[in-house]
């Protein structure tokens, strides 16, 4: 009978490739995702002996979890926190997408690829991200308009694609992450677009809707 959890749905759909990196790096995704992906790779061929260790340790460590304190209360959990990488919210990469541009949404996402060692993915992230920024400011340039709300649907929809390409392809739906502060980039990204906001405020250009 084939094993089964809450994560084998989702997982069951993944190449190889990405199962593997389920196994290699295992603290950055849920225990039982893991399991998911070990079961699944177990459903193509024979595991190999480190993976075979490596169920027999989570289902261990599911069935007896580490007692650890996290701000002087005690919980029972099976995640070493520490070892968990902070990185941006795909919220945080849309609302820096519709404030800024889409490229500033690839900026976020990029740091968050180079924080979990993918600096391959961090390239492609901003390549895209740049691509499309500069094509959305040729629509604007064809049609004549520095239209807002055609601004906001363009950048929805970047950020969408970042959330689509990027993150659900890279890390799925089951990566375990802090959440990093939006705050910080917000007043950097401010402080950089204050002197255009300034110039087209005095000149008169400010888009209107």
């Amino acid at each position: 009978m084939t094993k089964t959890n809450d994560y084998s749905a989702s997982i069951r759909r993944l190449p190889e490739e990405k199962l593997r990196e389920y196994i290699e790096r295992p603290d950055g995704f849920h225990d039982e995702a893991i399991l998911a992906a070990l079961w699944e790779l177990a459903s193509r061929r024979p595991l190999l002996k480190k993976e075979l260790k490596l169920e027999n340790e989570i289902a261990e460590r599911i069935k007896t979890p580490e007692l650890i304190v996290y701000n002087d209360t005690v919980s029972n959990t099976a995640v070493i926190q520490s070892s968990i990488p902070n990185l941006y919210s795909i919220r945080s990469i849309q609302i820096f997408s519709v404030l800024f541009s889409v490229f500033a949404g690839g900026i976020l996402m990029a740091i968050n690829f180079n924080r979990t060692t993918q600096k391959t993915e961090a390239y492609k992230v901003l390549g895209f991200s740049l691509l499309y920024s500069v094509m959305a400011m040729l629509i604007f340039a064809l049609l004549g308009t520095q239209s807002p709300i055609l601004s906001v649907v363009l950048n929805l929809i970047g950020a969408f694609l970042i959330d689509e390409l990027f993150w659900k392809r890279v890390f799925g739906k089951e990566y375990k992450f802090n959440k990093q502060q939006i705050w910080t980039a917000l007043l950097v990204g401010l402080i950089v677009v204050s002197p255009l906001l300034y110039y087209m405020i005095k000149s008169g250009t400010l888009p209107t809707f």
